[in-house]
């Protein structure tokens, strides 16, 4: 046992219980050997043979990668390698009653996903499960939430508020009600550059060297900022989401959904969806953003008619946005690039000294505050890069930094 004689009942109990797999952990690991003829593999913990790698090492069970269990809704996710390219994926089980495979299929429809307003998590593919008709298993990128890697700018707040919202604005256009928008549902997605020396898909403030093939887990996890390496935000999880085929109807449904009660559900004759996804965007504005960093009051109007108690007082999803693009023109670029601080104690934050750093390697790269850039959108005049992209320079200006 690791360090048993320096844990307590409450410490040992927990490890004897990570070295046998739950029930939910065996189904997934009696799908590993499927799964891998299918072209993805599990993390060690779930392969045939597994023993734990701190079992009679020294090594603390909180830096043993074999240690971490699947994602908090691992009876229905986990994390996985797609092996055609190495890259880290989520799978997903997806009931066939529900609604949520057709629409993400038809958002991901080769016309849909063409359009770069559409802000909604790819789906890679879709296999049928061997052992039920009841589900399939939906592939799609590996996300992370929002606030994993510290805002550091006005801009970079401001271009992720502006994806959420595009995003909305294009469902609602499409005629489909997410019905769950929440903080847990708006993710992004950190892509290649984000974190330098890669992160766990569990534990992102951890990662594994690369190339060693150790278990063993390290932290803090380097990472650049949004501005030097850009990330896309994605709406996921359309299990309550509803999709209207007849524009001229004006659309009704009842009954609670999502994450946050509201005073629509209260009315017998239903509620209007949009009006509910308006609404929950509002709430995960407020208390995912203007209340949780410095500087952000300014939101407050738009938050508070987004939450109106009355539906058809709150404006719709392309008000929000174009509410949003007024802000990113009315700033100056040195504005958008000011330092936000967090206001929350527990959540992650950057000292000012990584905040300059990070500045200076925007300036070298001439990268805008407002990246990546959105189309129509002009920020003053960009500082020219001194480091043009792709060049050696750029990779050694990136490399010094970590």
């Amino acid at each position: 046992m690791c360090l048993g004689f320096f844990r307590g009942a409450e410490e040992e109990r927990y490890e004897r219980l990570l070295e046998t797999l739950s029930p939910v952990e065996q189904r997934w690991a009696q799908y590993q050997p499927w799964l891998e003829r299918i072209g993805y593999r599990l993390r060690r913990r779930y392969r045939p043979g597994w023993k734990p790698s701190w079992n009679g090492s020294w090594r603390s069970i909180d830096n043993c990668e074999d240690a971490i269990p699947p994602h908090a809704h691992g009876l229905s996710v986990i994390d996985a390698v797609r092996l055609s390219d190495n890259k880290k994926v989520m799978l997903k089980l997806v009931p066939t009653s529900s609604n949520e495979l057709p629409i993400w299929m038809h958002l991901n429809s080769v016309e849909l996903r063409a359009d770069s307003r559409n802000h909604c998590v790819p789906l890679f593919d879709v296999h049928p499960l061997p052992d039920t008709d009841e589900k399939v298993l939906a592939v799609m990128p590996l996300l992370v939430m929002v606030n994993q890697v510290p805002f550091e700018t006005l801009g970079e707040i401001l271009r992720a508020l502006h994806s959420f919202a595009e995003g909305l604005a294009f469902l609602h256009e499409h005629l489909i009600a997410h019905l769950d928008i929440a903080r847990v549902n708006c993710l992004m997605d950190p892509g290649d550059h984000l974190y330098p020396k890669g992160f766990h898909p569990i534990r992102p403030e951890q990662y594994q060297p690369a190339g060693t093939g150790s278990l063993k887990l390290k932290s803090p996890t380097p990472h650049r900022s949004r501005t030097i390496a850009p990330v896309q935000y994605f709406f996921i999880d359309f299990g309550e989401s509803v999709r209207f085929m007849d524009r001229g109807l004006a659309p009704r449904i009842r009954g609670s959904v999502g994450h946050v009660q509201m005073p629509d559900f209260s009315n017998a004759e239903g509620y209007d969806p949009f009006f509910v996804d308006i609404r929950a965007l509002g709430y995960m504005i407020e208390f995912s953003f203007v209340k949780s960093y410095r500087g952000l009051e300014f939101l407050l109007p738009l938050t508070t008619s987004m939450q109106n108690d009355t539906p058809s007082q709150r404006p719709n999803a392309c008000d929000v946005l174009d509410t949003i693009s007024g802000f990113l023109r009315r700033f100056s670029e040195a504005e958008l690039r000011s330092f936000v601080p967090s206001t929350i104690i527990w959540l992650k934050t950057i000292s000012t000294t990584d905040y300059k750093m990070h500045g200076r390697q925007a300036r070298l790269l001439g990268r805008p505050p407002i990246y990546p850039e959105i189309p129509g959108f002009e920020i003053g005049e960009t500082t020219k890069p001194l480091c043009p992209p792709g060049s050696i320079w750029e990779r050694l200006v990136l490399w010094a930094y970590y």
